[in-house]
C-alpha cells in the first residue's frame, strides 16, 4: 500500500520524516531536490540494467521514470522541463538529469510559494493525483472520461461488472469475426 507514495518520497519511512503535510512548500521542494540528487548518486554507483524499460532510452528510462514521480508537482508547473526529461533525445544521461535539477532549483529560488500550484500538497502530489477525480466523481478509463453518477459502492460494483461484461462481449465478437 505504500509503494506509490514511496515513488514520490523515497524517504517516507526515514524515521523523522512524514509525507510533507507539516512541511512548508519550500521545504518540500528542497527535500525532493535533495532526494533526486541522492537518487542520481546511487544510479552512478548502481546503474539500472541495460534494456530495463525498453530499447529506446534504455536503462535511463528507469531513472527518468523515478525523477518524474519525485518531481511530479513541479513538472506540472514547468512544462518545458517535463518535456526535456521526457525526450529520449534531450536528456539521456545522469549529468543531463543533474543539469535539469540545477535549472529547476534556479527557477524556484525566488518564488512566492503561496502562489504556486506545487505548494498545495493535497492537490499537486503524484501519489494523490487521482484523488480529485474521485472527489468529483470523474474518472478516466483508457483515455475516456467517465462520469460516475452514483455514490454507493454497490452501484459502482455493478457499473464495473457491466463494463467487464461489455468488454468480454466485444472481445468474443472480435475473435469470432
Amino acid at each position: 500500500m505504500s509503494s506509490e507514495s514511496l515513488l514520490e518520497n523515497p524517504a517516507l519511512f526515514k524515521g523523522n520524516l512524514d509525507d510533507g503535510v507539516h512541511l512548508s512548500p519550500e521545504d518540500i521542494f528542497k527535500r525532493q531536490i535533495r532526494l533526486c540528487h541522492e537518487y542520481l548518486d546511487l544510479c552512478v554507483l548502481y546503474p539500472p540494467l541495460p534494456g530495463s524499460l525498453g530499447k529506446v532510452g534504455g536503462a535511463f528510462n528507469c531513472i527518468r521514470a523515478h525523477l518524474f514521480k519525485m518531481l511530479y508537482r513541479y513538472f506540472e508547473e514547468q512544462h518545458d522541463l517535463r518535456s526535456d526529461l521526457g525526450s529520449v533525445k534531450k536528456i539521456t544521461s545522469i549529468q543531463g538529469a543533474r543539469n535539469l535539477l540545477f535549472e529547476m532549483e534556479n527557477r524556484y529560488a525566488d518564488v512566492d510559494w503561496e502562489t504556486m500550484r506545487s505548494s498545495n500538497i493535497m492537490k499537486s502530489s503524484w501519489y494523490r493525483r487521482h484523488r480529485n477525480a474521485i472527489e468529483t466523481h470523474k474518472m478516466h478509463m483508457r483515455g475516456m472520461k467517465v462520469e460516475v453518477d452514483s455514490h454507493s459502492i454497490e452501484d459502482k460494483k455493478i457499473a464495473i461488472q457491466e463494463r467487464i461484461a461489455k468488454l468480454r462481449a466485444n472481445r468474443t465478437m472480435s475473435v469470432g469475426a
